[in-house]
């Protein structure tokens, strides 16, 4: 996974499992020490094997594409449901264009499963990123 990401080469990055708040599958950041986090869902434990690669292929673009944000824009991402839903859609792009649409699509269609029966959420949030429908498109294209 890690030529996908030669920026990253050499970095350390934590990986572990954990309960997210709010439905999360992911999360991840940086240390003061330039070393990296990434925790993953506990609930990912019984998803395919792609979904975890799709989510990791994302936490690692974010990584990257958050090294350069401003500190205003990392406020904004944090108070703002638009500029979130258009730092994950541009996130999963990137994870697109490093060739992980397939295994975006996997995750995608595992978590709208996972929020359809677990809190009963039918419509598609934004702010996850691209839809189903959408990594469908990119795949056939």
């Amino acid at each position: 996974m890690l030529p996908a990401f030669p920026e990253l080469v050499g970095a350390k990055i934590g990986l572990n499992y954990a309960h997210l708040a709010d439905g999360a599958s992911f999360e991840c950041g940086a240390y003061c020490d330039g070393n990296y986090w990434i925790t993953v869902d506990t609930a990912l434990s019984k998803a395919p094997r792609d979904a975890v690669i799709g989510g990791l292929a994302h936490e690692l673009c974010h990584l990257i594409l958050d090294k350069r944000e401003t500190p205003k824009q990392s406020v904004l991402y944090k108070t703002s449901k638009s500029r979130r839903a258009l730092v994950e859609r541009n996130t999963d792009l990137a994870a697109v264009a490093r060739g992980f649409c397939p295994q975006l699509l996997v995750l995608a269609r595992f978590n709208e499963t996972r929020h359809r029966v677990r809190i009963g959420c039918r419509e598609y949030n934004p702010e996850a990123g691209l839809s189903a429908a959408e990594l469908e498109e990119l795949v056939r294209n």
